[in-house]
């Protein structure tokens, strides 16, 4: 068959940053994506078409704040980021009955995730060659539009859209420290540790195609632990 998918992607970034006092500055920011796919697998062996297409709309801002604490040796910077993800106009379709697929006709469900996102960093100066610093954040992503609305095949075999899959989120912490005891010479060790949960996997519905080969889905299915030094 032959893979025909178009494919839209387009935006706006905007970001403003004001200084407060001294060291201090206020940043806003916004974004708006739109990702679109009109796509279809056109059978070159048999009279099968198979078509998909859907919609995501990303909305988001954020507000952060940097500042400086007991006479400018601690350095903050805090911040708050919001998410908002919408699916729409999903649809999967193919014209031929005994098509394997053909009970998955139709339209997909809507979907919308929304997410707040904190950050804060700490930074103190012992010297002005040496400084303790520690962080923490929340990260999210949300699915991809093949994975919500493209019924067909990859590589694991065929594959079912998943119109409900959820995003993926992490929170990270780490600390460290820099010293400079020389100005061309840098040390900084760092200890991190991540948690990551709904991570995004392929799993198999228990259903069979043609009686033989498994389908999968995506699926929200697993957490993640990250450790490590540097």
């Amino acid at each position: 068959f032959n893979v025909s998918s178009e494919r839209i992607d387009k935006g706006l970034l905007f970001n403003y940053s004001l200084n407060v006092a001294n060291t201090n500055s206020l940043t806003f920011g916004a974004e708006i994506k739109l990702g679109s796919v009109n796509g279809g697998d056109y059978y070159t062996t048999s009279p099968d078409t198979v078509l998909n297409r859907g919609i995501q709309r990303f909305f988001a801002s954020y507000l952060q704040y940097k500042f400086g604490l007991m006479k400018n040796r601690l350095r903050v910077v805090s911040s708050m980021r919001m998410d908002d993800v919408k699916f729409y106009d999903g649809y999967f379709s193919t014209n031929v009955e005994n098509n394997p697929l053909y009970n998955y006709n139709g339209k997909m469900a809507e979907s919308n995730w929304k997410a707040l996102s904190p950050r804060i960093a700490l930074r103190y100066y012992l010297e002005n060659n040496i400084s303790l610093y520690s962080s923490f954040s929340r990260g999210f992503r949300a699915a991809t539009l093949d994975d919500l609305c493209r019924t067909g095949w990859m590589r694991l075999g065929p594959k079912l859209a998943n119109p409900e899959l959820g995003p993926e989120t992490i929170d990270s912490y780490e600390i460290g420290l820099d010293y400079s005891p020389h100005h061309s010479l840098r040390i900084s060790p760092t200890i991190y540790y991540s948690k990551g949960k709904g991570f995004m996997y392929y799993v198999a519905t228990g259903e069979l195609l043609w009686g033989k080969r498994p389908i999968y889905t995506r699926e929200n299915v697993t957490a993640v632990d990250i450790r490590g030094a540097e």
